[in-house]
């Protein structure tokens, strides 16, 4: 069995799948599943295509940036940054969020940061 994506599918999806199985004998089961496509992962060396940054209340102010100051990825020079650039401080009233695009977690996954 082979299974093709096409260009057009959306990033994330789960395409649900159905297996129907036979043995010898009456055996017959049919098992079904999802496969889940689509890959979430930033080094946040390629900008913020990824991300979305706003304030959380209105009114409020919204410094998330990507920069260089205390970057710690191997081999990478940018981090996401809330505040002035450097090693400044951020503006007082602040309420700023930063969200990642949308992606699928197939069951028992692990989410690491």
């Amino acid at each position: 069995m082979q299974i093709t994506i096409l260009p057009e599918c959306p990033n994330p999806y789960a395409a649900p799948l159905s297996m129907n199985l036979s043995g010898s004998g009456s055996f017959t089961d049919t098992i079904d599943f999802s496969i889940f496509i689509g890959l979430f992962a930033d080094d946040m060396e390629n900008g913020d295509a990824a991300w979305t940054h706003y304030p959380g209340v209105t009114g409020y102010g919204d410094q998330w940036h990507i920069e260089t100051f205390r970057n710690h990825t191997t081999d990478g020079s940018t981090s996401w940054k809330c505040g002035h650039p450097g090693g400044s401080d951020h503006d007082n009233g602040l309420c700023s969020v930063l969200e990642s695009t949308q992606f699928l977690l197939p069951p028992n996954a692990t989410l690491s940061f």
